[in-house]
This record gives C-alpha cells, sequence and structure tokens, in this order.
C-alpha cells in the first residue's frame, strides 16, 4: 500500500505521483540503466537468434542444401533464413516490452527493472551457446574438404566465439570498480555505524554521552537520533538498530526516529544526535547561537550543536592515473606499516584509508551531528 492507502499501481501508474520522487528521460532505461548494469553482454544478444546445432531440429536434405549454397550467400541473408526465433519470443520481446511500458513512467529506478537483468543475461548465454556450437558444427562439416571461403567462415565463427570470454573478462576487470562504488554509496549506513561506535565504545562513548547529557525532556542513559532524507535512502532501516532487551545496548537507550517534515531548528530542539545533509548540518552548526525558534514560556535555555563526523559518498570512478598513483601510495603506505611492525610500533602518521578509496573519489554529504544545551558563557569545542 501506499500513501493514503491507495494501491502502488494506482498511485505510481494511474496518477503518476511517483515523479514527486524526481525524473528521468524516457530513454533512460536503455541508455543509461542498462549498459550499466550489463556491461558488454549485450553485445551477445545477436547471437541468440543462430539456428540450434541439433539433429531434430534439421532435416537431412535441408542441412545439405544449407551446406551447397551457404559459400555462395551473403552471411546476412544466410542469418535471415536459417535463424531461430524461439528465444527472441520467448526471452528477449516479453522483456522489451516490460522495458518499453516502463519507461513511459517519468520517475525511473533501477530497482524497477531488477526482474529483467537475468533473463538479458540468459540471452547472451543462449548467444554464446549457440555460438559453441557452430565453431563444433563447422569444424564436424569442413573436416577433410576445408576450402578457403569455408576456413574463413569457421576461423571467424571461432573468435565470435571467444567474444563470449572477452565480456566474461570485461565483467571481472569491472568488478572492483562497481564494489567500491557500492560500497561507498550508502553513506546513512556509515553514519549510523559511526554513531554507534561512539555510543558503545569505552574509549568514546563517556565523552560523546556528556556533551548531549542535560538535554530537556532527556534522560540519563537515552539519546534521540532524527535520521534525515538522504540517510534514510542510503541505507539506514531497522535492521541497522542495536536492539537489546528493553531496547539498551552498554546501557544506552538509542530512540531513532524518521519523522517528516521537521525543520533544522526544530531538530536541533527535539534530538541528540542528527544525520543530516552537508547543508542541512552547516545550517544547525551555524544557528547553534541563535535561540530557540517559537520557544514557549519558560524555557529561555538554547542548544548548540557540532559535527563529530563527516560522512562521504557519491562515488565517481577515478582516472587511470589517479589510480595507479593511489596504488603506488598504497604500496608506500604497506612497506611504512610492514617497516613499523617489524621495530615494534603500531603509531599510523595519517588516517587509513580503505580499499575501495583506489578506484572511486567521494565527497562529504552526510554529517553526524550532535546537539546540547548551552549555558551561559559556554563556548563551542
Amino acid at each position: 500500500m501506499c500513501r493514503e492507502g491507495k494501491l502502488c499501481i494506482v498511485f505510481n501508474t494511474v496518477e503518476n505521483k511517483s515523479k514527486e520522487w524526481g525524473t528521468h528521460p524516457w530513454h533512460w532505461y536503455m541508455s543509461s540503466a542498462l549498459s550499466r548494469s550489463l556491461l558488454a553482454s549485450p553485445l551477445l544478444w545477436p547471437f541468440c537468434l543462430l539456428p540450434a546445432q541439433r539433429g531434430e531440429r534439421r532435416e537431412g536434405g535441408k542441412e545439405d542444401k544449407a551446406n551447397k549454397v551457404m559459400p555462395f550467400i551473403l552471411p546476412l541473408a544466410f542469418l535471415l533464413l536459417e535463424m531461430d526465433l524461439e528465444p527472441l519470443l520467448l526471452l528477449f520481446l516479453p522483456i522489451a516490452v516490460y522495458l518499453f511500458l516502463y519507461s513511459f513512467l517519468p520517475h525511473k529506478e533501477l530497482r524497477f527493472i531488477f526482474p529483467a537483468l537475468p533473463v538479458l543475461n540468459l540471452c547472451a548465454a543462449v548467444g554464446w551457446a549457440r555460438l559453441r556450437e557452430g565453431v563444433e558444427e563447422r569444424k564436424k562439416r569442413t573436416r577433410g574438404k576445408e576450402t578457403s571461403i569455408s576456413s574463413f567462415l569457421t576461423i571467424l565463427c571461432r573468435y565470435a566465439y571467444l567474444l563470449g570470454w572477452r565480456v566474461v573478462f570485461l565483467s571481472l576487470s569491472t568488478l572492483p570498480l562497481f564494489l567500491a562504488a557500492s560500497r561507498k554509496n550508502y553513506p546513512g549506513v556509515e553514519g549510523l555505524r559511526l554513531l554507534h561506535t561512539h555510543l558503545f565504545s569505552t574509549s568514546s562513548s563517556s565523552s560523546l554521552l556528556s556533551m548531549v547529557e542535560g538535554g530537556r525532556e532527556g534522560e540519563r542513559g537515552q539519546v534521540r537520533l532524527h535520521i534525515g532524507v538522504l540517510a534514510a535512502q542510503t541505507g539506514v532501516s531497522r535492521f541497522g538498530e542495536v536492539w537489546r532487551e528493553g531496547g539498551r545496548e552498554g546501557g544506552v537507550d538509542v530512540v531513532y526516529s524518521k519523522e517528516e517534515g521537521l525543520s533544522v531548528l526544530e531538530r536541533v530542539r527535539r534530538f541528540e544526535f542528527l544525520l543530516l545533509e552537508k547543508e542541512e548540518a552547516e545550517v544547525a552548526v551555524r544557528k547553534r547561537v541563535e535561540g530557540k525558534e517559537g520557544g514557549r514560556e519558560g524555557e529561555e535555555e538554547e542548544r548548540e550543536c557540532e559535527v563529530v563526523e563527516w560522512v562521504e559518498g557519491q562515488p565517481r570512478a577515478r582516472r587511470p592515473r589517479e589510480i595507479l598513483r593511489k596504488l603506488r601510495g598504497k604500496a608506500i603506505d604497506v612497506a611504512a606499516w610492514a617497516r613499523g611492525r617489524s621495530k615494534g610500533s603500531s603509531s599510523s602518521s595519517r588516517k587509513s584509508e580503505g580499499w575501495e578509496d583506489v578506484f572511486v573519489k567521494t565527497k562529504s554529504v552526510l554529517a553526524l551531528v550532535a546537539c546540547r544545551l548551552r549555558h551561559g558563557g559556554d563556548n563551542v569545542s
């Protein structure tokens, strides 16, 4: 069910209100989503139309006739006469209609076409299998009676069959880049993890809790976290919440909220921790000494905020030169770590980076913000 108890299909198609969450051009699925999801496998799609090399599918007379006329007609004409339409009708055509209909919706997401991806990969697998069958069949036909034309066609089919291995190699070679981007594409999860690390780590929990202790409506050992829109869209869910009996972990009770429609100042007043977008975090920090918006009588206290951690996201692929520079830096860091370990030193001169930083670059998109009461004369550290 969607808003106001309406069926999602009515909300998204008939009323077309899904466009409130953003739109893409009509060709986005074809020009962007499929190319990024399938990489080079579409190169194998046309070959699924090749005839299957099965004895029961070909009568002897027809096969002999094809062998006689094949060297003398154009390959395209031969394909038109002999191609197998079964994969096209059963696999490719239904998916093409599915994508065509979904392209009419202005709001597009990759997850909408996930059911199409396995079928399209199956089309590529069928094409690769047909190429392999064609190579083996041509070897049998031309054994002992090779001509210049038939040998050329055999070589051509053989190299076309190797196209499948090139597709596999391309997919495997780009896998580190896509894994790195995926790992950095969920800053909301990372921000939630950082909060839990600060709260439940014995080395940092005391200082962080003392920072926010004493907030209005707050109780000792209880903190409230508001999760912003971007954080909720980038992986924050109930699965990431820390919960034990009574909702407490390490003596701290965390209250998670995704309440919508709150201004930045309202969130500053009501919550001890905020997962905010970068621009909203800058507003929260800048407005910390401007008093409380709409405060009631007897509420003269003010709240101030500061950024505990910046969280990076929106990965972009690095250029080959940048990747090589990063790999060189990684090698230097590993060598320095090995020398330090041999000397018994565990100190590090700079913050370590993950392997994914070699392939993608990111920027600060979220901030974990801590808010507390501001007493007279206090300064923000």
